[in-house]
């Protein structure tokens, strides 16, 4: 409207009222914008207690229907199983331990990548770097960054192989639970 007014040389007054018009919807539609996705998490905080709850009842039936795919299993398959999880899980963890220490969290992996980037010269020599192309910023550079993703491709395997150890974890605990009930099935037959 303002292009058209200046072009035109148009009279002012018949123009105020659209603009403030137009002004004012798009005010309330910024503001909408802005509210939209803030509308399901507050419906998600008043109903967390429910939520919550249909989450707890999902795992739960997810986990008895494992459970019912391993009955067929016998007590010593069960252990056996049990067992060989319990060597993997110890594997995998040592296998982080090793390297990165056994309380090693994203925060820490944060934490060494951004003292690694400032030892480099900060944000803007690494920016600057990768933007000459690595192979034409120098070896030095050149070795530096290759060194950033060689931690940071540590840091992503470390974090890959805890997932591993967590669900084999999670696998460990169906079948201990599934010997419970195999357990308690062979108890309440003897009596």
């Amino acid at each position: 409207m303002a292009v058209i007014y200046k072009v035109f040389d148009l009279p002012k007054q018949p123009f105020i009222l659209p603009a403030f018009v137009l002004y004012a919807l798009n005010s309330i539609a910024g503001i909408i914008y802005l509210f939209t996705p803030i509308i399901p998490g507050v419906k998600f905080m008043l109903n967390f207690k429910k939520e919550i709850f249909n989450d707890l009842i999902c795992e739960i039936d997810n986990d008895e229907q494992n459970i019912e795919k391993l009955m067929p299993y016998s007590l010593t398959e069960l252990n056996y199983s049990i067992d060989w999880l319990n060597i993997k899980i110890q594997r995998v963890k040592s296998r982080i331990n090793d390297f990165f220490g056994e309380k090693t969290a994203v925060l820490s992996i944060i934490g060494l990548a951004y003292s690694a980037v400032q030892g480099f010269g900060g944000l803007d020599k690494l920016g600057d770097t990768i933007s000459k192309g690595l192979f034409n910023s120098g070896t030095t550079n050149t070795l530096i960054v290759f060194g950033l993703a060689f931690l940071l491709g540590l840091s992503l395997g470390a974090l890959a192989l805890k997932n591993v150890a967590n669900h084999l974890q999670y696998l460990k605990e169906v079948l201990e639970l599934t010997k419970k009930i195999k357990e308690k099935d062979a108890s309440a037959e003897r009596e």
